[in-house]
């Protein structure tokens, strides 16, 4: 009977977190995907539907920046391929966007459960703490794969918990094929092991010495197989070139103090408070091993995070969750509910990014724009720029950039009713972009009546030395200043 009730309880809970979220976002549920959800999950989901999911032809197509060879082994691309396949676009983004808050709300009940022993309050708080944190707060009206893979790995980290070892690895392999990044939650559980083996050496009780092997052993098997299976994979590992651990810590930091200074404290508090916990504790109690855990891998996280070519905000959700269960188990329970408490109201005053620094560079650039939920701001900016051009200028010719490009080709994406005809792009675009005449640097020629957009963001910079920045003396048709940066469509001036 009480098994019965707490499923009860387990399933009334999520509903009221779903619906929470639902409320929420209600202005948000028909949003089309932004930015890199569109040249990476979307578009990679529409190559399925165009080339009847022939995954082998996927696999050997090249892994050049513009093809749809992102994720050959996420599931995810899959699942919106054949959503896109079945329903109406703006279903399937409802859908989508429905989904992934279930997927948070799924989380939030994990992180109660994990937390109820110390008190209800406590674990309520923790909830409210993580589903508030700006970044988190963002991706409950986000299209990518960032709630699911939280979801998996919160599940791993349950099983863990509960002691169910083999489980728990296999969500987290399972993690992996949502995003690469399952393999740094595979990692951290022979890492573990291994501490644990180290401290029984060191303390000679020799008490199950025998079944840390084991576990160690059947971790490190499976986590090789992955890391082996990442290594072949294209673009498996993505380092920052030139960096050491000086620059590392420097680039960590600035980019810190800049896209996620709340989620920075955040961390730096749960480190200390489980260090402190760690240190503290004897005996053991079981959640010191739930704590170690999660120490290694929230500490393995960002260090992958911070040596990561492009460390984007949005990929903190992974360990926003897992960091909120360490910080609550570590920290004494006045303590942790006066910081929940502090924490919650820091996250609502910085919810549409209030409280981060003027981003000075690119302000434009909508990967960063997901530090918190302004980046809605910038999609809403872009869903009315791509409206305007298509009831004024549909036949002109425009010249623009990712992911401008694809908003206005490809229907689907939600931004336009059907695509222009006569867009053209200074670099290769993804196969789903229909119609779309790829300039050469160095020697192409402007059709008569061109238009140009320009956003002060960093695909300015990138694939292609010519630069859409307007230069001496133009026409501006339309401009937006719902955020600093230009976002800017202008013609230049007719030669007599």
């Amino acid at each position: 009977m009480t098994e019965v009730s707490n499923k009860k309880r387990f399933l009334a809970g999520f509903a009221i977190i779903w619906a929470l979220l639902i409320i929420f976002n209600i202005r948000q549920l028909d949003n089309p995907p932004y930015w890199d959800d569109i040249i990476g999950l979307h578009a990679q989901a529409l190559w399925y539907v165009k080339h009847d999911f022939n995954v082998l032809k996927l696999w050997a197509s090249p892994t050049v920046y513009y093809t749809s060879n992102l994720y050959p082994l996420g599931i995810m691309p899959l699942l919106y391929g054949l959503t896109y396949k079945l329903m109406p676009p703006m279903a399937v983004h409802v859908c989508g966007h429905l989904f992934n808050m279930a997927c948070l709300a799924m989380c939030g009940m994990l992180c109660w459960k994990m937390l109820r022993r110390r008190s209800w309050l406590i674990a309520g708080v923790a909830c409210a703490v993580a589903l508030t944190q700006p970044v988190m707060a963002g991706q409950t009206a986000a299209l990518g794969q960032e709630c699911p893979l939280a979801l998996i790995c919160m599940l791993s980290v349950y099983c863990f918990s509960q002691r169910r070892f083999t489980a728990a690895y296999l969500w987290a392999a399972g993690a992996f094929f949502i995003k690469y990044t399952g393999i740094i939650l595979l990692l951290a559980f022979p890492a573990y092991w291994l501490l644990m083996l180290v401290f029984s050496y060191c303390s000679r009780s020799g008490s199950g010495v025998g079944k840390i092997k084991r576990q160690l052993l059947y971790s490190a098997l499976l986590t090789g197989i992955f890391c082996v299976i990442m290594i072949m994979m294209p673009q498996g590992i993505s380092a920052a070139p030139g960096l050491n651990i000086k620059t590392a810590l420097l680039r960590a930091f600035a980019f810190t103090r800049t896209y996620y200074p709340l989620l920075g404290l955040y961390g730096v508090v749960a480190m200390i408070g489980a260090l402190w916990f760690i240190v503290r504790v004897r005996p053991f109690r079981r959640d010191i091993f739930t704590v170690i855990l999660l120490s290694i891998f929230c500490c393995g996280f960002c260090v992958a995070f911070f040596y990561h070519s492009l460390p984007l905000p949005r990929y903190f959700t992974t360990i926003i969750f897992p960091l909120t269960v360490l910080l609550f188990l570590a920290v004494p329970r006045r303590l942790a509910l006066i910081t929940g408490l502090c924490f919650i109201i820091l996250h609502i005053a910085a919810i549409d990014g209030a409280l981060f620094p003027r981003m000075r560079a690119m302000p434009r650039s909508g990967a960063l724009l997901e530090r918190s939920r302004e980046y809605l701001t910038d999609l809403e900016a872009n869903r009315r720029l791509c409206k305007w051009v298509e009831t004024n200028a549909f036949d002109r010719p425009v010249l623009a950039k990712w992911p401008f490009v694809h908003m206005l080709t490809v229907p689907e994406f939600g931004y336009v009713s059907k695509p222009l005809p006569r867009v053209l792009s200074p670099y290769h675009v993804h196969d789903c972009c229909t119609g779309v005449t790829i300039l050469e640097a160095n020697n192409f020629r402007l059709p008569p009546g061109a238009i140009f957009i320009y956003a002060d963001n960093d695909f300015e910079y990138m694939h292609s030395p010519i630069r859409l920045v307007p230069r001496g003396n133009v026409k501006v048709l339309y401009s937006d200043e719902s955020l600093p940066g230009d976002l800017l469509i202008y013609t230049l001036p007719q030669r007599p």
